[in-house]
């Protein structure tokens, strides 16, 4: 079933509009309804299912996206598949305004603190990170990935619905060689900082969402009052309904007008 039902009530004539919301991607596949979060769900499903490295990302400021490993770039590559969006890291800071603070990856074996990846200015970051210490949050995280590793290599616990219950020992030591490389080079990576120079795609404001909503959250982008004027006309044509149809046939012409 679903991990919990939101119900929005409509503030002018009172109906009620229920929204179950799954974790499944076997479900979402079927509904394919969801938000951010369902959309991450199904896309880190379907890179895993294609051979890729994927991790699920949490932006604690409400957003969710996905990771994957490419083994070309030799890096963990950014992907949003609710905004189309690829390699573009600085997209939430730079076009959407947003004001980062904490941002963790996860997969069954890793959890990660990308937040560098996706600031050009990690100092300014910084005072928005003060619910715990770094060194606290640096430590914790060594503690569960400590214990995520030694279940890889004990192969105790895991969940037969896990990727990686069908390894062999041999193949979990390779694993784990893998993912303690990869956390080398990612860990240098980030001490580096991400980059500063911005993408255009990264200068976009958020594009999924009604207009009005993505406004009240400030979320349009720089310039995004005047770039999106014609996507508001669209939204109030939209919801209008028509009260009337008209069809007349007069001297063999027929005409259909629609009346609001």
């Amino acid at each position: 079933g679903a991990s919990r039902v939101e119900v929005y009530v409509c503030s002018c004539c009172g109906s009620q509009s229920r929204f179950a919301r799954f974790n499944d991607p076997a479900v979402l596949l079927d509904t394919r309804r969801g938000r951010c979060g369902e959309w991450a769900n199904c896309f880190v499903l379907c890179l895993r299912a294609l051979g890729f490295e994927a991790r699920w990302v949490h932006d604690v400021t409400d957003h969710v996206w996905a990771e994957f490993y490419s083994r070309g770039l030799e890096r963990w590559v950014h992907a949003d598949p609710c905004e189309a969006a690829l390699d573009a890291p600085l997209t939430y800071e730079a076009g959407w305004g947003k004001k980062l603070s904490y941002i963790f990856a996860y997969t069954h074996d890793s959890v990660v603190d990308v937040a560098r990846r996706y600031t050009r200015n990690f100092a300014d970051m910084l005072t928005r990170r003060d619910l715990a210490p770094e060194a606290w949050i640096s430590a914790k995280l060594g503690i569960v990935n400590g214990v995520l590793r030694a279940r890889l290599v004990s192969g105790a616990s895991l969940p037969v619905s896990s990727i990686i219950s069908h390894l062999g020992p041999e193949e979990r030591l390779r694993r784990l060689q893998w993912l303690l490389e990869a956390e080398v080079e990612e860990r240098a990576e980030l001490e580096r900082g991400g980059r500063t120079q911005l993408t255009q795609a990264e200068l976009r404001g958020r594009q999924t969402g009604s207009l009005q909503w993505r406004r009240e959250r400030g979320e349009l982008g720089s310039g995004g009052e005047v770039a999106n004027e014609m996507e508001l006309l669209l939204e109030k044509r939209a919801s209008l309904r028509p009260v009337a149809l008209v069809l007349t046939n007069g001297g063999g012409e027929g005409r259909l007008s629609l009346s609001y």
